[in-house]
């Protein structure tokens, strides 16, 4: 999971944020611990979480999963940010039983929209995001190209039951807000 970056657009650590009896980190960790047996936070903390330190600070979510994948026991690892409320256990289990013969699996929640940060990849990526570390792009999609890319569209999506929800995330105090509103209730 990834938990770093400053929180400009929110005004603090996302990861941090009030969520049910813990924090939206937390929250995530939890998720994804009754999944995988490892489970990273990089750039941040949450329990149940191994905090990861980020090797590439300030290169935003492609450093976080450059470290992710060099910190991992397993030669899959899926990815997500700590802002994103609404994982589904069923849907990240699908994702990542399509890893087989791909380095990256990626969903399309609508048409030419991909979740990067909602996705499987595998450790054989860490050649490819060095070096496009080292160029200084940034962008996760820039070395998907390179790869063994499995994109998992919207009506396969659709076909598993899934919607907008499971991809939701908080950028800003409303979408926070939102959130709060779509669990129904408070912090």
């Amino acid at each position: 999971m990834l938990a770093g970056g400053r929180g400009r657009r929110f005004g603090r650590p996302k990861a941090d944020l009030p969520w049910g009896e813990g924090t939206l980190g937390d929250n995530a960790a939890a998720v994804l611990g009754g999944l995988f047996d490892e489970v990273l936070v990089v750039g941040g903390q949450a329990r149940h979480a191994r905090r990861v330190e980020d090797v590439h600070p300030r290169r935003g979510p492609l450093g976080g999963l450059y470290a992710a994948l060099l910190a991992a026991g397993n030669p899959y690892v899926f990815v997500t940010g700590c802002d994103l409320p609404f994982l589904n256990a069923t849907l990240i289990r699908r994702l990542c039983e399509e890893a087989d013969g791909f380095e990256v699996v990626v969903p399309e929640s609508s048409p030419g929209y991909l979740e990067p940060l909602h996705a499987v990849y595998a450790r054989s990526c860490l050649p490819l995001i060095a070096r496009q570390l080292e160029q200084g792009e940034l962008r996760l999609s820039c070395f998907f190209g390179r790869t063994r890319l499995k994109v998992v569209g919207p009506a396969a999506l659709a076909a598993m039951g899934k919607g907008a929800r499971d991809f939701f995330n908080i950028n800003t105090p409303e979408d926070y807000e939102l959130a709060l509103r779509l669990r129904g209730g408070g912090p």
